[in-house]
């Protein structure tokens, strides 16, 4: 009842209705079968089956809707017919205790479950991984009970009775704990969306000073270049053309900056007002005038408002350097001999 709850008063998200209708329709799948007399005919028996095929299923589809991805409508519904296909289509003998088409059926739900785990463990995930991988998890550790299922016809009696016995006590307890990691979900989402919050500059997208200063050390041990960059001229930007284009000015100076970064495995970081720091681990001097040739170029592509420029200084640190902040020193001496000269910038080596 609590995803149902849930689901009718966000009714604009859909992974809730969809976690809402996994449980259900598992839910309805097994009171039907215990209130069922058998055998079943073929035709209510193939609603079941689907009914207890489609929870995982639908589990899965919900939480790929919630990280935005596209739902695999076409292999879910197959795997949820699946079971209620072996069903109608086996012949009806005996297997032991049982028939064959149960036998096929409950063979039919061990591999739609299985698919569904698997496709959680093995999805690429971005944010969610652990969750992802927990309810895939606990969808495989139903198996044994489904398996133990399927050949306790064959030794109805005895140690493997008691085994298969357990196995199926197994699954309650799987179940909850599948339904509180689904409901813990959207807090960790909320967390995840607030510790990026913290580490991201508001206005550019950029990482921040937070940033910069929780990744300090893991930069500095591994050597590079820093450049300390600034706009000159950003105030008569912001006199002449309000604040507002000072701001759409900064905006695309980080966009410009994010895609060289991403092309050389490099970071921006917003240092506050029109300063930003470029943290190039594992860079050369080649690297850097690469750098400045960029941002000179860009700066012609953005010169739609007064007249600005940009300087720009550079300081390599080597390996195993305690911190980056020595590094940043020389960047920002190196930027202002570049400011007061607007000569080549200067290229320096930190201690």
């Amino acid at each position: 009842m609590t995803f149902e709850t849930v689901a009718r008063r966000h009714r604009a998200r859909p992974h809730w209705r969809l976690w809402a209708l996994a449980n259900l329709t598992y839910s309805l799948g097994v009171i039907g079968f215990d209130l069922s007399a058998h055998p079943i005919a073929v035709a209510p028996a193939f609603f079941l089956y689907m009914l207890l095929a489609a929870g995982p299923l639908a589990t899965a589809a919900g939480l790929d809707a919630f990280e935005g991805r596209r739902i695999p409508i076409g292999w879910g519904a197959a795997f949820a017919l699946l079971p209620g296909i072996a069903y109608g289509v086996t012949p009806a003998d005996r297997f032991g205790t049982t028939t064959l088409p149960q036998f096929a059926a409950g063979a039919g739900l061990a591999v739609s479950l299985g698919t569904a785990g698997l496709y959680l463990m093995l999805t690429p995930a971005t944010r969610l991984a652990i969750a992802r991988r927990m309810l895939g998890l606990t969808m495989l550790a139903n198996l044994p009970s489904y398996i133990s299922a399927l050949a306790l016809p064959l030794q109805p009696t005895g140690l493997f009775y008691i085994v298969a016995h357990y196995a199926w006590m197994s699954q309650p307890v799987l179940t909850l704990i599948a339904n509180l990691t689904l409901l813990a979900i959207p807090i960790l989402r909320a967390n995840e969306e607030l510790r990026r919050a913290a580490l991201t500059d508001p206005l550019t997208g950029l990482h921040n000073r937070a940033w910069l200063a929780a990744s300090d050390q893991a930069y500095a041990g591994r050597g590079g270049v820093l450049a300390a960059l600034d706009l000159d001229g950003f105030k008569q930007v912001n006199d002449v053309n309000g604040h507002a284009a000072g701001d759409e000015l900064l905006v695309r100076i980080a966009e410009s900056l994010q895609r060289w970064c991403a092309r050389h495995g490099a970071d921006a970081v917003r240092l506050g007002g029109d300063e930003f720091l470029i943290v190039m681990p594992g860079a050369s001097e080649h690297l850097a005038a690469d750098l400045r040739r960029h941002v000179h170029q860009d700066r012609l592509a953005i010169l739609g408002v007064p007249q600005w420029s940009t300087s720009i200084g550079f300081a390599a640190y080597p390996a195993d350097s305690p911190s980056l902040a020595e590094a940043m020193q020389v960047a920002d001496k190196a930027l202002y001999q570049d400011k007061a000269g607007k000569r080549t910038p200067a290229y320096a080596r930190a201690a």
